[in-house]
């Protein structure tokens, strides 16, 4: 039992995260933006460019910002590693979701608070609704929020 009482933020972060993989596809329903930027990236990967835009935006001279470059960046290697789909592009908002549990969790430590009381912060925030639909949404805002 030891174990268990030295590690039971991370055994409930893992079983968190199975839970997440099982719903990643059904919760929630997939949002117009989603296949916009998924789209997107997969576009610039074809092109090999991030100069590409969308028909709807070809009218007007644009100039991308370093948080969409970013994303895009980040969201390439998963469609290339995993295929073109919903769960690859939810994917790596549920990995930053996770990275940034540890990461809050690791943060309130630092400001001197109690590994437990942390972990139970960490997984308050996990269960936070708008958290939830952040970390399964194909979006920015949770990249953002790591």
């Amino acid at each position: 039992m030891p174990f268990l009482r030295k590690h039971w933020f991370f055994i409930l972060l893992a079983v968190y995260t199975l839970l997440s993989l099982l719903f990643l596809t059904r919760f929630p329903f997939v949002h117009s933006d989603e296949s916009w930027l998924s789209g997107l990236t997969r576009q610039m990967l074809t092109l090999k460019s991030f100069q590409v835009t969308e028909p709807f935006f070809d009218l007007y001279p644009r100039n991308p910002h370093a948080i969409k470059l970013l994303f895009h960046t980040l969201q390439m290697p998963w469609i290339l590693t995993l295929g073109y789909s919903i769960f690859a592009v939810r994917l790596m908002s549920l990995f930053f979701g996770i990275l940034t549990l540890i990461t809050f969790r690791r943060v309130l430590i630092r400001l001197d608070i109690s590994a437990a009381t942390a972990s139970l912060g960490a997984l308050l925030l996990g269960a936070s609704s708008q958290f939830v639909y952040a970390s399964h949404t194909a979006r920015q805002e949770i990249v953002v929020l790591f």
